[in-house]
């Protein structure tokens, strides 16, 4: 629990809002846990929050000074489309960004998400333990992303790997379920999109090993004397689509 803790509060020191948005699920991790848990818990994490604070505020001139100039950007990037300076058409921009930013980031993980979502509407007597615990995850970012601010991609680094353990559970339910129909074929194909959904935690990877591959081949072709091929060169046309990845 102490690491846990101590891992929450160097968190922070990337991304701020954190302390935020996974206040719940902290709470919910230390509930009903001894008065020693939550001493050490503080202890801990007060000491990764000052790792990252004490420096960071030593060189914006002062504890002051960093504050004062985290209030005013949070104050200006919050009503560029907060629903409560723009109304309804703040709201709606915030869904439109919000939706393609996840589109983005999930990928092939949606259908399994999807899926997940619909067999929780439909057999509600069935209980998820997990569930709650993933609620408390979404809900905090969910609710500034569509009331207050939501910048780029990076934001959504808060909700996906909590969508994506969802997708996962819905594969492995799809699986479950298909195999109880006796169709084997699509309870493979199942299996499959889990494995889509592990491949979207690591497109950075793949877009390493796409690197790898193109400096492999132009150290090949340098060697024998050949000019590497032209599917390898670091042109617009090959790079892009690996950035994508």
């Amino acid at each position: 629990m102490a690491l846990f803790a101590f891992a929450y509060g160097l968190l922070a020191g990337f991304r701020q809002d954190l302390l935020l948005f996974l206040a719940p699920l902290a709470l919910a991790v230390f509930w009903g846990r001894p008065r020693s848990h939550w001493l050490l818990a503080a202890a801990a994490g007060g000491l990764g929050l000052l790792l990252w604070l004490v420096p960071t505020a030593a060189l914006s001139g002062g504890l002051p000074a960093y504050l004062r100039a985290t209030l005013q950007q949070g104050t200006a990037a919050s009503g560029e489309a907060s629903p409560f300076t723009h109304g309804l058409a703040g709201f709606a921009h915030n869904a439109r960004t919000l939706a393609i930013f996840l589109w983005r980031g999930l990928y092939v993980a949606l259908l399994p998400l999807i899926y997940y979502g619909l067999r929780r509407v439909l057999l509600r007597r069935v209980p998820d333990l997990a569930l709650p615990l993933i609620l408390l995850w979404l809900t905090p970012p969910l609710a500034y992303y569509l009331l207050g601010h939501l910048g780029d991609y990076g934001y959504t680094f808060s909700l996906l790997p909590a969508l994506l353990l969802l997708a996962a559970r819905g594969t492995i339910l799809a699986a479950r379920d298909l195999r109880g129909l006796g169709i084997t074929a699509w309870a493979r194909y199942a299996g499959s999109v889990r494995l889509g959904v592990f491949a979207a935690m690591s497109g950075h990877s793949s877009c390493r090993s796409c690197w790898a591959r193109r400096s492999s081949a132009r150290t090949r072709g340098s060697s024998s004397g050949a000019m590497p091929s032209s599917a390898w060169r670091a042109s617009p046309a090959s790079i892009r689509p690996c950035a994508r990845a």
